[in-house]
């Protein structure tokens, strides 16, 4: 997707689809035979966003909208529990945090300055991290947001690739734990 004349994209039915296609690029020719695995795993989240159920739009800039039974008819309720987690390098922390926030069309809500930043919306928990020039653009690993998980935990799929799986509280708790007050959250 083209420049988009500095306006704010809008959490919503666009943003899982304009971040994927920022990604592209540089995500899936890194590991070519996980691409089925990837694109199914993404078009796995519900479109659009605004049919969410209002108590699980709970980051900035998500849609409330009412839905009777509180569910997405057809999706399994642990879907929607649930945020793809996807971690990326990146080599100029400041420009990135710039064109990433104007991607999702909202600021982070953590910046460890010079060396990280987070992006939380309703369906997507997006970190960006400082790494060596030879390995930014790459993606470092991916996971899932889940409310009930107490504790990081990690695990490594058939194709190599990283998975964390923790609630927003424990991410919290990784961050300061790594970076102590250096992290400013929102």
């Amino acid at each position: 997707m083209g420049d988009h004349g500095g306006g704010s994209i809008q959490a919503g039915e666009h943003e899982l689809k304009q971040v994927v296609e920022s990604l592209h690029p540089r995500i899936l020719p890194l590991a070519p035979e996980a691409r089925p695995a990837l694109m199914d795993l993404l078009s796995a989240v519900p479109e659009p966003l605004s049919d969410w159920p209002p108590d699980l739009c709970v980051a900035r800039g998500a849609k409330k909208e009412e839905q009777p039974g509180g569910r997405i008819q057809g999706q399994d309720s642990h879907l929607m529990d649930r945020r793809l987690h996807l971690a990326l390098g990146v080599a100029d922390i400041e420009a990135s945090i710039a064109d990433y926030s104007s991607r999702l069309g909202l600021e982070p809500d953590c910046v460890v300055p010079g060396i990280y930043a987070l992006w939380r919306t309703a369906a997507l928990n997006v970190s960006i991290r400082v790494v060596p020039v030879g390995e930014a653009g790459q993606l470092r690993h991916l996971g899932w947001e889940e409310p009930d998980a107490t504790a990081m935990e990690t695990s490594v799929d058939v194709n190599g690739i990283l998975w964390e799986r923790f609630s927003c509280s424990v991410q919290r708790q990784e961050i300061e734990a790594l970076w102590g007050t250096a992290a400013r959250f929102q």
